[in-house]
């Protein structure tokens, strides 16, 4: 479907459907390659959705997606309570990584002192050994976030609500950790993230790279849609 390598997403007439109602007012929007776009809109909207069909789950729509990254191409981190307190990943896939020794103690060794330099301020010397049953849900999704930031493989970053049970503080550095990511590593990275933070940080710091897309309320019935 993505034949614009420059696009990482193109929609016309795109919205949400639920129950017969569109959630939000048709959306028609090109994405380039590369941009960080901060999906904003009211609480059920539909903000979740746009972004898990964004991940090529089976979410009902109308209107067109012209464009959108390949699953391969993507990583996407739901809401922490979506997790409930586990990784995302199905008993198949722990299975695949077990069988193939990517879980065991030897090999995350191997990567533990380079997450630590890549995101400092994301572990204090505590936190690094703290157990992810016993940890809170701030220092959760600061793993969770350091770990999205540095899969290589992706192309597309999905974060949906990154920034939930954190505090102020950690809020501005998990913005400048990502800022710098994105600076450096990450200068070809596309990044949706879906927050009712202003994200500040961000969009002062990559200026025309940030983009903000405002989801508006919908009363349309599908019918009218056709």
């Amino acid at each position: 479907m993505n034949s614009d390598n420059s696009l990482i997403f193109a929609c016309e007439n795109l919205s949400i459907v639920f129950d017969e109602r569109a959630l939000f007012e048709p959306l028609t929007v090109s994405v380039q390659a590369g941009k960080v776009t901060h999906i904003v809109g009211k609480n059920g909207i539909g903000k979740t959705s746009l972004l898990r069909l964004l991940g090529s789950e089976d979410i009902k729509f109308s209107g067109s997606i012209l464009s959108k990254p390949s699953p391969a191409e993507i990583f996407y981190l739901p809401q922490l309570q979506s997790l409930q307190s586990h990784l995302p990943f199905t008993l198949e896939e722990v299975a695949v990584l077990i069988g193939n020794g990517l879980i065991s103690k030897s090999f995350i060794a191997r990567d533990m002192d380079e997450i630590s330099k890549m995101f400092p301020q994301f572990f204090s010397e505590i936190q690094r050994n703290k157990v992810w049953n016993n940890a809170s849900g701030g220092e959760r999704m600061r793993a969770l976030l350091a770990g999205a930031m540095a899969c290589r493989s992706c192309r597309v970053l999905l974060l949906d609500e990154p920034l939930n049970h954190l505090d102020v503080h950690s809020i501005l550095e998990v913005q400048h950790s990502l800022l710098q990511y994105l600076r450096n590593e990450g200068k070809d990275l596309s990044v949706f993230i879906v927050s009712h933070e202003p994200l500040e940080a961000l969009s002062e710091g990559l200026g025309g790279r940030y983009q903000a897309l405002t989801l508006v309320n919908s009363e349309v019935k599908l019918r009218e849609l056709k």
